[in-house]
């Protein structure tokens, strides 16, 4: 599987015009996975890379950083929306704000950083 067909995660901050009609128009524009976060100010999406590119109409750009996992090291890319990207006009008045999480590195503890200073 290529990288356009994985699944990616990403947050919804809702605009003014609340939560409800911001999961409508996602849904509308082609995402089924939407969830509610427990204090009911985001909505999570989850759908396929192509299909975000395509709702959103750009390309997101990619930051890939190494991190160790034991003695093994693996890569790890993160997601963010390019420079100056302007949402569709569907979504504008509705989102306040697209966030793509970065992916921790759990494996990672205060000890092992201590150490290698």
């Amino acid at each position: 599987m290529d990288d356009a067909g994985k699944l990616i995660s990403f947050h919804v901050v809702p605009g003014p015009q609340g939560l409800a009609e911001a999961e409508q128009r996602l849904r509308s524009a082609g995402f089924e996975q939407i969830k509610r976060s427990q204090d009911g100010r985001r909505l999570q999406v989850v759908a396929p890379r192509d299909l975000v590119e395509r709702v959103l109409g750009f390309s997101l750009m990619e930051k890939q950083r190494r991190s160790r996992v034991g003695v093994a090291e693996r890569k790890v890319v993160d997601l963010k929306l390019p420079e100056g990207a302007v949402l569709p006009p569907t979504l504008q008045d509705v989102v306040a704000e697209i966030i793509f999480p970065v992916i921790p590195d759990y494996y990672q503890s205060s000890i092992q950083k201590r150490k290698r200073l």
